[in-house]
């Protein structure tokens, strides 16, 4: 059974194509034309190469069917870290040169000496504070 993902749309602007020559054995044509392909997906950076098929369009479907389950992957990803919202949120920032920790999900300023007592209330505030809710605004 396929999982249903949402519709995804994109414009040629969101790839980046480098047609090259390939290397190897095949002689004259092989090293003159340029048909192998190396396809990026700018928005994820993920970059596949083509370079089986003797014509451009053959290695073109190549790289997009190679591309396609890459990106499926990278797309749930980006939904995953959206619905749960803490993809980029600092939880705690340890200020080593002062010995104390300051928990962003309580807002609390915490000494080195006291963070074994307190873990467990930290991370029950941190369990508590919804998706991408910081008290010192940062997340």
């Amino acid at each position: 059974m396929r999982e249903h993902l949402p519709a995804f749309s994109y414009t040629k602007k969101d790839f980046n194509l480098d047609w090259f020559s390939g290397s190897g054995a095949g002689g004259q044509n092989r090293n003159k034309t340029q048909n192998c392909l190396r396809l990026t997906h700018i928005p994820s950076g993920i970059t596949v190469t083509a370079q089986n098929q003797r014509e451009r369009s053959a290695n073109l479907r190549d790289a997009f069917r190679r591309l396609k389950p890459q990106l499926l992957k990278w797309i749930k990803s980006q939904m995953h870290a959206v619905a749960y919202g803490r993809s980029n949120e600092t939880v705690r920032t340890y200020h080593e040169p002062d010995n104390y920790v300051k928990d962003h999900s309580s807002g609390e300023t915490i000494a080195f000496s006291e963070l074994d007592k307190r873990f467990p209330d930290l991370v029950e505030a941190r369990l508590r504070s919804g998706p991408g809710d910081t008290k010192s605004g940062r997340g």
